[in-house]
Parts: structure tokens; sequence; C-alpha cells
């Protein structure tokens, strides 16, 4: 019931139903009013219906691939590119033959992080090597 269209059709369906109510011993206000109520709130129950049984169209396909240049950027972003660097590094794990399935705790992803410049590059010089002679 996104479109303005059921909207309104919900706001005929309670009038239509208050109306109803108002007219009370008075038939002929309150059943043509009752039967609007009823029709409308039908034609309502079968939107909804046909929009839940109706298959789902897929979303955008988000790109996976990284670009390089996001690559170079994320070595000099400090501790949120080094971040960057370590998930993408597990998702090409995840992602290898291998298929290793890589839970890092946030106190490990910390200690990566904390690495002296050097260190940190051996680390992923490391991975990278690993992965290359795993595929």
């Amino acid at each position: 019931m996104n479109a303005p269209f059921s909207w309104g059709l919900l706001a005929l369906a309670i009038g239509a139903s208050a109306v109803a109510i108002w007219a009370g011993p008075n038939l002929t206000v309150a059943v043509p009013a009752a039967v609007v109520a009823i029709t409308v709130a039908g034609v309502l129950f079968a939107e909804v219906a046909w929009k839940t049984l109706r298959p789902k169209e897929p979303g955008p396909r988000r790109d996976r691939r990284v670009a390089p240049s996001e690559v170079r950027a994320a070595f000099v972003s400090g501790g949120l590119g080094r971040e960057r660097l370590i998930t993408l590094l597990d998702r090409l794990e995840r992602a290898g033959p291998a298929g290793t399935s890589v839970a890092r705790r946030t106190e490990d992803l910390q200690e990566i992080v904390a690495l002296p410049s050097a260190q940190f590059r051996r680390y992923v010089r490391d991975r990278l090597q690993r992965l290359e002679a795993e595929t």
C-alpha cells in the first residue's frame, strides 16, 4: 500500500464505515455505505494478496569489484583504510578456492590496524602471497 491510490481506498473504506455506523437504523443510507465499505475493503485485501504473492523483483546488483584507486586510497587513509584493506583480504579469502571463513574479532582487527606501517605492509604482503599460493 505505497501508492496514493491505495491510501485513498483506505480512507474511502474508513469513511464509508463511519457513515454506515452514523446512519444507524436509517437503512437507505446505512446499507449503501456498508456495501461501499465492504467492497473497498475487499479490493484492498485483494491488492495486498496480489502484492504478497507476486514475485519480488531483484534489487540492483552491487558491483563487488574494487577499483585500484580504492586500494591506493586505503593505504594512505590511516586506521579506516587499514580496516578496509583487512576486510578486502578477508573477502578475497572467503571467495578463494579454499573458501576459508575468517571470523575476526574486533580486538584482533584493532591490533592489526595498530601495527607500525612497515609491519602492516608486511602483514598485507604475507596475506596476499598466501592467497596467491592458494589459487
